[in-house]
């Protein structure tokens, strides 16, 4: 995955890059109204490639959506944190690209589960969760600024270094 648009058809999945940073805070405001990440929090996580793995969709030279899984050297885990896609590019099955390419980066490093969070209103999510053979593991109250309540899941990976 690299940077150079010309060798991918649109839109592809990239890993982000700082000078992704400005494109990502305004993808953040348009796709969440609560709980949103701050410029700051995306500027650190760009710069943390030990603990942090960082994909964009791309499209026509753009950001267009991104998923952000944190890494722990003393869990088997990975922890998606945060996946979002444009409004435009809705229900086009690009969040599941970004999510199996996702689930292929961490896996491939050695990952044994992924990780997330969802609020439980977030029945789109949910449902794309759940069609990827994610289980849901536990329910956590009040998770969310707004005190929505948010559902774990888990997904065991393949994990098999160096595909």
């Amino acid at each position: 995955m690299d940077r150079d648009r010309r060798a991918y058809p649109d839109p592809y999945v990239r890993t982000a890059d700082e000078k992704d940073l400005g494109e990502l805070v305004d993808l953040e405001r348009i796709c969440f109204t609560t709980d949103r990440m701050s410029r700051r929090s995306f500027a650190r996580f760009l710069k943390r490639p030990d603990t942090a793995r960082f994909l964009v969709l791309a499209d026509e030279g753009n950001v267009a959506g991104y998923a952000l899984a944190l890494l722990h050297k003393q869990r088997s885990s990975a922890r998606l944190y945060s996946i979002a896609i444009a409004p435009r590019l809705s229900g086009r099955g690009f969040g599941r690209i970004l999510l199996r390419e996702m689930e292929r980066v961490v896996g491939r490093e050695g990952w044994h589960r992924l990780r997330l969070e969802v609020r439980a209103d977030n029945l789109a999510a949910i449902a794309l969760y759940q069609s990827e053979g994610f289980q849901e593991v536990d329910r956590l109250p009040r998770y969310y600024a707004d005190h929505m309540l948010a559902i774990r899941f888990e997904k065991l990976l393949p994990c098999a270094p160096g595909t």
